[in-house]
Parts: structure tokens; sequence; C-alpha cells
């Protein structure tokens, strides 16, 4: 019975090892959309920044800038 309980919480610290370095690894890439034929929907996303404030998502960083009628974006430095 002992052996079976030490299984167990071998397994449970794994699979918490295993989260966290998921976790840590975790990259988002942004690529540009490449031109012709579009896809047969549309998706959509409401998303809130907070204006002039950097927000970190993975290894991206995000900010989000408006002038007049328009939104700036710069993710990792790219306009």
């Amino acid at each position: 019975m002992g052996s079976e309980i030490k299984i167990v919480i071998a397994l449970i610290v794994l699979l918490a090892i295993v989260a966290v370095v998921a976790f840590l690894t975790l990259s988002v890439t942004v690529s540009n959309v490449s031109p012709g034929g579009s896809l047969p929907f549309t998706t959509t996303y409401g998303v809130s920044f907070p204006e002039g404030q950097a927000i970190v998502i993975g290894n991206t960083h995000i900010t989000v800038l408006s002038y007049q009628n328009e939104l700036i974006p710069d993710i990792d430095g790219d306009r």
C-alpha cells in the first residue's frame, strides 16, 4: 500500500513539472496573412487592452495606442 501512494505522488509531481515547463516555454507567433483565397468563414474577437501599457502573452509584448480615430498596435516592435 505504501508503494502505491508513492507512485500516485510521483505521477502528480511529474504532471505538475510538465505543466510548469509547458507554461514557461509558451510562445506566440504573429504572422502576416498571405494574399489569396479566403476561408469560408469569418472569426472576430472582442479584446480590450489598456492604452499605452504593455501586455505580455507568452513571449509576445503587445502595446496599443490610439491616435485620432485609429488604433496603433505594436506587437514585439512591429507596428
